[in-house]
């Protein structure tokens, strides 16, 4: 055996052995280099860019403080941060829905700005096509509810506020644009029941009141009317004057007197001007006492200022029935149906007048239309308050004005026919 050689032999192997081990150590030591690279650079890209879960998260932040702010300018700027954001956030990869979902809450509310431009529409259009609201938080959800809701979009706000309520998170902070949507979009039976349960929710919130005085008011129901004006009053409320007011006009209506003169009292004692403005409320309090001398002379001043004062006109008739002057009563109510011919209490007021004076077909036909005018104001309250929401709707138009062709009113129809037509001529 060659000793040498084999000696050899081994050096040689262990050699290219050795030699192996530095390559695979340098292989192992440029990868990991290289990952640490690419690690950085992504780091570094990130810093640059911005990470998109951070973008998203501003981008909310953003919506809710347009939401938040009063003055449009403010409302315009953090819109506009809060589309730059979710834009940023696509652009980084996160073309989610939740991505698209604010750049389009964000592009809603910017449509008010005059420079607003058309690569937003068609970025509007673009984003809103990617919705899908169960892919969103509750939070994304009602912010982007708000907006929309402030962009006249009803029937977006409704489907986005509708999946944040189902999930029963943040009930208050859905239920309080939730009830809002819901009025305008005419669902009043849902606002009286999503604004009891706000309304527990947050005992000092004045909206839920505000809310269910509207539908009240809508369907006159004048004793819910009256309680809710007193939780308003209680609560502090805005427009106090406007709504201890209302409530003395409610009191007045139920022939409450007692408690009317009560609220007036108030009212002059809180808010003097207002009581000032609103003479004809106090000649109406003063005939439901009894006081026929003192009303008289105010109504004469009040018509002296205004010949077509309906309030007063419909009071100095009122007065000539009760010292039984019927002719008198009839031209006074025949002057305030001709002045509003859906005035209700007027026509039967008149029928009264009629019968007073023994025109019993007169009587009949006045307070027949006064029964058929009182059940059709109820709906068209309903929808003459969608059709001011949705100044591009023909159809309630030609809706209301068909309502108001068949109560016989057909100078009021054609107004709503006209309407429809300079909306839409074909």
């Amino acid at each position: 055996m060659n000793w040498s050689k084999d000696k050899g032999e081994r050096f040689e192997q262990q050699l290219a052995a050795d030699e192996a081990r530095r390559w695979r150590r340098a292989w192992i030591t440029s990868g990991a280099f290289l990952l640490l690279l690419m690690v950085a650079t992504v780091g570094l890209l990130r810093m640059m860019r911005g990470d998109p879960q951070v973008l998203l998260e501003t981008s909310l932040q953003e919506l809710t403080a347009a939401n938040d702010a009063d003055e449009i300018p403010r409302k315009l700027d953090h819109a506009a941060k809060a589309r730059d954001a979710a834009e940023s956030a696509i652009g980084l990869g996160a073309d989610s829905p939740s991505a698209n979902l604010l750049l389009a809450a964000a592009l809603a509310i910017r449509q008010d700005d005059p420079n607003f431009m058309i690569d937003e529409t068609y970025a509007s259009k673009a984003s809103q096509a990617k919705i899908v609201p169960a892919e969103s938080s509750t939070r994304e959800l009602i912010q982007a509810g708000r907006a929309f809701f402030f962009a006249g979009d009803n029937q977006r706000a409704d489907e986005l506020l509708t999946e944040a309520y189902a999930r029963n998170q943040l009930r208050a902070e859905v239920l309080n644009p939730l009830v809002q949507v819901r009025y305008d979009r005419g669902s009043e039976g849902t606002v009286l029941e999503l604004s009891e349960e706000l309304a527990k929710l947050e005992p000092d919130n004045c909206l839920p009141w505000v809310a269910r005085s509207y539908v009240f008011e809508d369907r006159q129901a004048l004793e819910q009317l009256v309680a809710t004006y007193q939780e308003l009053l209680n609560r502090h409320c805005p427009e106090r004057d406007l709504t201890r007011w209302k409530l003395v006009e409610r009191l007045i209506e139920l022939g409450l007197a007692a408690e009317a003169a009560q609220q007036w009292d108030q009212l002059a004692s809180e808010f003097p001007k207002v009581a000032q403005a609103k003479q004809s409320t106090h000649a109406k309090l003063l005939f439901m006492q009894g006081k026929l001398k003192e009303a008289k002379p105010m109504v004469t001043a009040l018509l002296e200022r205004n010949p077509e004062n309906i309030d007063a006109l419909l009071i100095r008739g009122q007065i000539a029935l009760a010292e039984d002057r019927p002719q008198d009563a009839v031209v006074a109510f025949e002057k305030t149906v001709e002045l509003d011919p859906t005035h209700p209490q007027a026509h039967y007021q008149l029928g009264q007048a009629y019968a007073k004076a023994g025109r019993r077909d007169d009587a009949k036909r006045e307070l027949d239309f006064h029964a058929k005018l009182s059940t059709a104001l109820v709906n068209l309250h309903s929808m003459e308050r969608a059709a001011a929401k949705d100044t591009s709707n023909t159809a309630v138009r030609f809706a209301i004005a068909e309502k108001y062709d068949e109560l016989g009113l057909t100078k009021i129809g054609d107004y709503w026919r006209e309407q429809a037509l300079a909306i839409d001529p074909n």
